[in-house]
């Protein structure tokens, strides 16, 4: 079966239908997947301490990209998206195995939110939550814009099948 988005399909009143719900169903998941990350604070967060292994990239996925492993746990812990600066990315890229680390992580999610390598801060918590909750407040607008063209291509194919229902009639 193949889906695509065309001028035929949207003038098809049946199709539009389908289309407006599957564009609805995406936006909620757009509006409500990012609230996952939303309620972090320094108290709904812990403190992990460990030593560096290395910064790894998660190719199968584009969410949460960049991912620390630990010489000394199994514990996997990544940096949201929204905080990967170019200059903290080369400075975990160089940085050699074995130092000491020291994380603020919400357990929830596995993003890190505070970092600090041998004692000195390289990711601070105000400025990773800042970050973080501005990401989720622009694709929350984009999944509100995106729920308003669903239920225009809903509500449009509904006027149409009824018009030509009554056209029928």
């Amino acid at each position: 079966m193949q889906f695509e988005l065309s001028g035929e399909n949207l003038k098809n009143p049946k199709r539009r239908f389908a289309i407006g719900i599957l564009i609805c169903i995406i936006s909620i998941i757009a509006i409500f997947a990012p609230k996952l990350y939303s309620g972090a604070t320094r108290e709904t967060c812990v403190t992990v301490e460990a030593v560096f292994d290395k910064c790894k990239i998660n190719s199968s996925s584009d969410q949460n990209k960049y991912y620390l492993k630990f010489e000394d746990i199994t514990d996997t812990y990544y940096l949201h998206p929204s905080c990967e600066d170019k200059e903290l990315m080369n400075d975990l890229f160089n940085l050699k195995s074995g130092a000491k680390m020291k994380l603020l992580v919400y357990e929830k999610t596995g993003n890190i939110y505070e970092l600090e390598v041998n004692g000195e801060k390289w990711l601070d918590f105000e400025y990773a939550k800042k970050k973080i909750d501005n990401n989720i407040k622009y694709v929350s607008y984009a999944g509100y814009a995106c729920c308003a063209v669903g239920v225009i291509c809903v509500v449009s194919s509904l006027f149409a099948l009824i018009f030509r229902r009554k056209k029928e009639e």
